[in-house]
């Protein structure tokens, strides 16, 4: 499992019993709560993660991480896909040794932007990174 406290959880919304997970361990894990083996498929994340969403079909997984960056995983074999830097969105008006105002501002950024994202998904827009970003 993770060695730090578990920041988010979802579950597959196609009904397969794939559960999502992320942690400030700096990992995202892929468990499949239905079969009897307990293996887990892990990815790692350039820093603490905070919050994730599947797409509504199933086929990824969006992570928000406190360094201000979303990652999407293929659910099934975990690959990286892609990432949206959001760094310089959330980095204005905090001084660097502000750490702990800092760490929550960051995470409601990047909580926000992966629930727009799953909103623009569920609605079925296709969307590129610039236009993504554009919008928050």
């Amino acid at each position: 499992g993770h060695e730090a406290p578990v920041t988010g959880l979802a579950f597959d919304p196609s009904g397969s019993g794939l559960l999502a997970s992320t942690s400030w361990d700096r990992s995202v894990r892929l468990w499949e709560v239905f079969r009897r083996s307990q293996h887990t498929e892990s990815m790692s994340l350039s820093s603490e993660g905070l919050a994730l969403a599947f797409r509504p079909d199933g086929l990824q997984v969006c992570v928000a991480s406190l360094d201000g960056q979303l990652n999407f995983f293929d659910a099934k074999s975990g690959a990286h896909m892609a990432v949206i830097d959001g760094r310089r969105d959330i980095a204005g008006g905090r001084r660097l040794d502000d750490k702990i105002q800092q760490r929550v501002g960051i995470r409601r950024h990047a909580q926000c932007l992966a629930q727009d994202l799953k909103r623009h998904r569920s609605r079925g827009e296709r969307h590129n990174r610039a236009s993504l970003l554009g919008t928050i």
